[in-house]
């Protein structure tokens, strides 16, 4: 996946991760990858990234479990980008 593809899916996490948290540190990670891609930090991307996949490895349960989530596969989805991007790109 290349940071112009992962640029085309950010908005979509940012609105998925925002339709099912209000933790403010969640929202605020996922709404600064834009700003970080665009600006090529991949160090920071990676990070923020690993943030939203370490939220989602404690949530994705609650989540597709969760009878009142409507969007369940927005969200299998944007973990699912979220770790191939990371994969692709992890160097460590």
């Amino acid at each position: 996946m290349t940071n112009k593809e992962f640029l085309i899916e950010i908005q979509g996490i940012v609105k998925t991760i925002s339709s099912y948290t209000n933790d403010p540190f969640i929202i605020s990670y996922s709404e600064q990858l834009a700003t970080f891609v665009i600006e090529e930090d991949e160090h920071t991307v990676l990070l923020l990234v690993k943030k939203l996949i370490a939220w989602y490895d404690k949530n994705i349960n609650n989540i597709t479990n969760d009878r009142f989530v409507n969007n369940k596969q927005y969200h299998e989805y944007s973990y699912q980008t979220l770790k191939n991007y990371q994969n692709l790109h992890d160097t460590k």
